[in-house]
């Protein structure tokens, strides 16, 4: 008899479990939604070390996590997801830094917050990425997202100064 194996729910980063140093439940989430740990971690690790029994793509995975896809909104709890996508982009070269770029470049105008969520989600996930462009501009990974971000949020070309 073959039993049901699941995935792993995490992935350790130097010993740790990767995100799990976040306190998720400290993020606000929208009215009827709570932080799922298991979910999030597991979304983490699917990005760096994929799983054939996994729900879904790791691409979709983080997006369910923190955010609703479906409505194309983040949660608050997308701020420190970036942080850890970035890391991921930085420190696993090769799918999992492209499956991390292309959640941020997916993010990037394509997203909004998530409405009654507190304000500044948006402006804080731009200043991480804008703060990584030297590392983002050293790979030729970051093509698409490096053109994402000569649009502001919205779309729209930044005015000129």
């Amino acid at each position: 008899m073959r039993l049901f194996r699941r995935p792993a729910a995490e992935f350790l980063h130097r010993g740790r479990p990767l995100g799990g140093d976040v306190d998720w439940e400290g993020c606000v989430w929208p009215e009827g939604e709570k932080a799922d740990r298991r979910r999030i971690l597991a979304a983490l690790r699917a990005v760096v070390e994929p799983d054939p029994k996994d729900w879904s793509d790791p691409q979709t995975m983080v997006q369910v996590a923190v955010g609703n896809p479906h409505r194309g909104s983040l949660y608050p709890a997308a701020v420190p997801m970036t942080d850890l996508l970035l890391l991921i982009a930085r420190e696993y070269p090769g799918r999992p830094r492209a499956v991390a770029l292309d959640v941020l470049e997916d993010w990037w105008g394509l997203f909004e917050v998530e409405p009654k969520s507190e304000a500044g989600v948006i402006p804080a996930i731009v200043e991480r990425i804008t703060a990584a462009r030297p590392f983002l501009e050293s790979i030729p990974d970051a093509g698409d997202l490096l053109e994402e971000m000569t649009r502001d949020w919205t779309g729209e070309a930044p005015p000129s100064s």
